[in-house]
């Protein structure tokens, strides 16, 4: 039976009697009545019984001295899985009556008779937001200044807002460059830094242009004197607000992004089943093609529903990990693809495609030695290949030599990691194969610096991985005695490289 709502509760809490009230107001938190009263209204029955209870009317003043913000403060606790609540109070308002004035008379012993619960309340809250972006990594503060909504920084950094007003301003062929600039003033002061005294770096006299260049963050320093910076300063209910909406809303619009690049593998691999594998998957044909797309279809839908703020709140396989660790999909196209890519560009050289380091077109032929079976295999005259893998030929080519980064830092958007290697199946002495790198998130892998946000993978690389699926397929159609050879040898390959190696070991 589902939990009735406050809305309900509290229409049905003003059809009683006052005299009737009072034994459920006793046993209600500060939390409860600040739910029912925000549906109950003004002047409403619930309103009227909590003034005159004898437990609450000693509590009720200091609801109504700020009552904006509390409602503000009930608002930020969240579902953050299907279990558990972000609750940045840490428990301060689930307390009844009779445990408030017991934490009330012990706060005041310690801290004097001036001690402000709501106060308390507003710094308990401010200093756990701030610890998790104090412990947050640099992958989870570069998607989230370069996503939040300009107004959001406004309210979150006030010394912002004046850059923010600027930028907004800004003739439509300049805002661009100057939007960015003011995401990474913030992005910097969330990191502990800040550039309101400048962005250029004055160097001090007799220091060479190398030393300065050198130094990390140039030109990037503590403010504290004009502004406190986020390991001192207690963020008001409206920052704080403004944070937790923007994270939340944020962390949707990725876990949406990366359910549809689940489905979108799945999809790519019902089709492609004989080209892409997992990438720690043998080189042979897969028996079973629907556990896979399966598996992707499951992991999508309940990805969705994880908003992991706290960074040590949810483990990694709540938000996917397993199909998220590495800088490239989880499904990788088979070693034999890319011997296809390298002897079909080979015999036809109008097809214009780019050679794996360090398979170039200006290394030498012992350089791009591939097996000996392979290189006796004769090519026919290749078919002219349509327009559209003409496109697709130039998309594979500008992400041949490397992996897309996941993250932009700055806005900048990068390079990562070869996407190819050479192995040698047999041992030393046997020829080299080119075969496609598997490339972890290295950043996943310790946890001490796990992400709270776990990206998504960069969109560039999936459109690399259709564009090269696409090209293969044609490939395939126009040398299928080639790729036939190609399958038997890769799988070959893959049988000698583990007899050799458990020879070894």
């Amino acid at each position: 039976m589902p939990k009735p709502s406050p809305a309900l509760i509290a229409s049905q809490i003003e059809q009683l009697p006052l005299e009737l009230l009072e034994p459920i107001l006793e046993n209600l938190s500060f939390r409860d009545v600040i739910a029912l009263v925000k549906y109950a209204g003004e002047g409403s029955r619930l309103v009227a019984a909590l003034t005159i209870s004898p437990k609450w009317r000693g509590i009720w003043p200091t609801y109504e001295a700020n009552a904006a913000d509390f409602q503000t403060l009930v608002s930020l606790i969240m579902p953050v899985g299907p279990t558990r609540m972000f609750d940045p109070t840490c428990g301060a308002l689930d307390l009844t009556p009779s445990q408030y004035y017991y934490r009330l008379q012990r706060e005041r012993n310690i801290h004097g008779p001036n001690y402000d619960f709501f106060e308390y309340v507003t710094r308990q809250a401010s200093l756990r937001i701030l610890k998790l972006l104090r412990d947050a990594d640099d992958t989870t503060l570069s998607f989230f200044t370069q996503m939040i909504p300009l107004d959001a920084i406004a309210v979150i950094c006030p010394w912002l807002k004046t850059y923010v007003a600027a930028a907004q301003q800004r003739h439509p062929d300049a805002k661009a460059k100057a939007v960015q600039a003011v995401r990474d003033k913030f992005l910097d002061a969330m990191g502990g830094y800040c550039r309101c005294m400048g962005d250029n770096l004055i160097r001090t006299p007799g220091q060479s242009y190398w030393q300065w260049k050198t130094i990390e963050r140039p030109g990037l320093k503590s403010c504290s004197v004009r502004h406190p910076d986020r390991a001192t300063h207690v963020w008001t209910v409206s920052q704080m607000k403004a944070f937790v909406d923007a994270y939340s809303t944020i962390q949707r619009q990725l876990n949406e992004m990366k359910a549809s690049q689940l489905q979108d593998l799945a999809k790519l691999y019902s089709r492609h089943h004989s080209r892409l594998k997992e990438p720690l998957a043998p080189q042979g044909p897969r028996s079973n093609i629907h556990h896979i797309p399966h598996q992707l279809e499951v992991v999508s839908r309940f990805v969705t529903r994880i908003i992991d703020i706290d960074r040590f709140s949810l483990s990694g396989k709540k938000q996917g990990f397993s199909r998220f660790r590495f800088v490239h999909p989880c499904l990788i196209p088979y070693d034999w693809c890319l011997q296809l890519w390298i002897r079909a560009n080979e015999a036809n050289p109008n097809l214009g495609g780019v050679m794996p380091a360090p398979f170039s077109p200006y290394a030498s032929k012992s350089q791009k030695s591939l097996e000996d079976a392979m290189q006796q295999l004769s090519l026919s005259t290749a078919p002219e290949p349509p327009s559209k893998i003409k496109s697709q030929i130039q998309v594979v080519n500008e992400g041949m030599q490397s992996f897309y980064k996941k993250t932009k830092m700055y806005g900048k958007e990068g390079h990562t990691g070869p996407r190819t290697r050479i192995v040698r199946p047999g041992g030393d002495g046997t020829p080299e194969i080119p075969v496609f790198a598997v490339f972890r998130d290295v950043t996943l892998e310790v946890p001490k610096i796990r992400q709270i946000i776990l990206p998504p993978i960069n969109n560039r690389e999936m459109k690399w991985l259709v564009a090269f699926l696409e090209v293969v397929e044609w490939m395939e159609e126009a040398h299928p005695d080639l790729a036939f050879e190609l399958k038997l040898a890769a799988r070959d390959d893959w049988w000698n490289h583990l007899k050799w190696n458990n020879s070894t070991t």
